[in-house]
């Protein structure tokens, strides 16, 4: 399966923003599925967000998980 182009984009994003345990796989119609874990629900409120600014992004299936 070919990488879609705004993934190396949203995966460069979060790991400068150091969310190293957050997976992102954007399928064909721009949807972005979200997995792993963050901290808590504020960080995964940010992860989202930051995801959905990206332009092309037309949804997210947020299915992060929280360590605390």
């Amino acid at each position: 399966m070919n990488q879609h182009p705004f993934e190396k984009r949203i995966k460069n994003t979060l790991e400068r923003m150091d969310f190293h345990d957050v997976r992102v796989v954007v399928d064909s119609q721009g949807i972005a599925t979200l997995s792993g874990s963050v901290a808590d629900a504020n960080e995964r409120a940010l992860v989202v967000a930051l995801v959905r600014t990206t332009s092309g992004i037309t949804g997210i299936a947020n299915q992060i998980g929280l360590t605390q």
